[in-house]
């Protein structure tokens, strides 16, 4: 995370600590563009039609920040997320910076939409 643009890390704490604590931490993600946020998801205990396109299990019961944020980002331009990267960051519930690398379900979401690059907090 030493690398990542300082603005996309404020963004992405301030998201995940204002977020609702779904099980043992708060996720936030953040779709970037030469080092700019376009937008940031949040995990949320509701669902979206998206997660049950990528999930094998279709009572699947929370959004995860991935899939709310790549929501948000064809919302604003288009299915074509190709020029973007995701940052995906993780707080437990002690506040503490997690690991955070994307399930199989938003990876498939991920690859699906041509996301450039990902990277998650450790």
């Amino acid at each position: 995370m030493k690398d990542w643009p300082t603005r996309v890390f404020i963004d992405l704490v301030d998201a995940a600590l204002n977020t609702e604590l779904i099980g043992p931490s708060r996720h936030a993600a953040a779709l970037v563009y030469k080092d700019k946020t376009l937008c940031v998801g949040t995990s949320q205990m509701k669902t979206h039609p998206m997660m049950k396109l990528f999930s094998k299990n279709e009572n699947h019961v929370s959004l995860h920040a991935e899939i709310d944020c790549l929501v948000k980002g064809i919302n604003l331009v288009g299915e074509d997320l190709s020029d973007y990267d995701l940052y995906v960051l993780r707080i437990s519930r002690g506040k503490n910076i997690s690991m955070s690398k994307p399930c199989t379900i938003c990876q498939k979401a991920i690859e699906a939409f041509g996301i450039n690059q990902v990277f998650w907090s450790s």
